[in-house]
């Protein structure tokens, strides 16, 4: 018997267990490529991922367009990201001026489109309180000639956590400068709440007033302001 016979022999009385290893390995090897081939294409799943990812992100970044006016170094009209600050537009439009007045502005407001900020100057805020015509306030909104101002602070804003003021009984006839309460002081025009305080400690210091004109002795009110109140108030 020659060696090819003796070969052919032990195959066939071990041909089972010849066929199984080969199945084994057969297995390992398509096992070991699938794995590969598995690794290989993570790194591009991922990546489409991040990008489809980056999109998404993308398309969620919407920007509003404002104007900015008054006190900045650069008025104009600008775009930011939604969800920005009035306080972002004005860093965005280069800053306040040293004149500028912030006081009735919301600055954590958030920016919406076609929004019209106008940034006021101490001159302006001090003619707001004195009531002056220019620029006013009427029911929490601030306004110029033909211009609303979307950055002011809303009136429900500025009365947040406060204790509503007590209604006091209506005056129908001169207020006695007297007698009068600090709120009723107040609705006489050109009487804010320091000049209402001014006038009853006065009032308290000088053991009342004899007469209206004596009212000129407090701070703050002149005979333009006395003219306007002579003929409203009244003294007993």
């Amino acid at each position: 018997m020659n060696v090819l016979e003796e070969i052919m022999t032990w195959m066939k009385k071990y041909q089972y267990y010849i066929i199984t290893i080969v199945v084994l390995i057969v297995m390992m090897i398509g096992t070991i490529f699938l794995y590969i081939q598995k690794k290989e294409a993570q790194p591009v799943i991922q990546k489409e991922e991040e990008v489809f990812i980056a999109k998404q992100k993308e398309k969620k970044k919407t920007m509003v367009t404002f104007d900015i006016k008054g006190q900045v170094k650069t008025p104009g009209v600008y775009q930011l990201e939604s969800g920005k600050t009035v306080n972002d537009a004005i860093i965005k439009s280069g800053g306040l001026l040293p004149q500028a007045d912030t006081t009735y502005l919301n600055l954590s407001r958030k920016v919406t489109d076609e929004m019209v900020i106008i940034v006021y100057s101490k001159q302006e805020i001090m003619d707001m309180k004195a009531g002056k015509e220019n620029v006013v306030v009427v029911e929490g909104k601030c306004q110029c000639p033909n211009i609303t101002n979307d950055a002011c602070i809303k009136e429900e804003e500025v009365v947040t956590n406060q204790e509503p003021k007590k209604q006091e009984p209506s005056i129908t006839g001169p207020i006695n400068l007297n007698t009068a309460t600090l709120e009723q002081l107040e609705t006489l025009p050109g009487i804010g709440p320091s000049k209402a305080e001014d006038i009853i400690a006065y009032r308290e210091e000088h053991q009342g007033f004899k007469t209206i004109e004596e009212l000129k002795n407090v701070k703050g009110i002149g005979d333009a302001t006395f003219d306007k109140l002579k003929d409203k108030i009244t003294v007993s």
